[in-house]
């Protein structure tokens, strides 16, 4: 590491309409999201709101969040991740088959 920090990973996402990123989290990573285009379903722990063209939130490590398209159209996010980490940049543990997250969204 230099003067200028960890690098960061940064994404360009695509939701499609009804889909989105199931409930998961990053242990050692923190997370922004910002909504590009599209109106987001986003849970960040039991906290739902939406996010629409514009909007961004924060995710700290270890907290499980998931993001859902539930607009019309296609979603375009940015994800940025820090620090850096694993081979592809981000390391990532699925927690929608655990509770409670298995019961905060119905399935469609």
């Amino acid at each position: 590491m230099d003067q200028w920090g960890s690098p960061l990973t940064i994404l360009d996402g695509k939701l499609y309409t009804g889909e989105g990123h199931d409930f998961h989290k990053h242990a050692d990573q923190e997370e922004v999201i910002l909504v590009i285009s599209g109106q987001i379903e986003q849970w960040i722990d039991r906290a739902k709101r939406v996010l629409s063209s514009g909007d961004s939130v924060f995710v700290a490590p270890n907290t499980v969040y998931a993001s859902f398209n539930i607009g019309d159209t296609e979603a375009n996010i940015i994800a940025i991740f820090g620090p850096s980490v694993g081979e592809n940049g981000l390391e990532m543990i699925e927690m929608s088959g655990e509770a409670p997250w298995n019961q905060l969204r119905p399935k469609s």
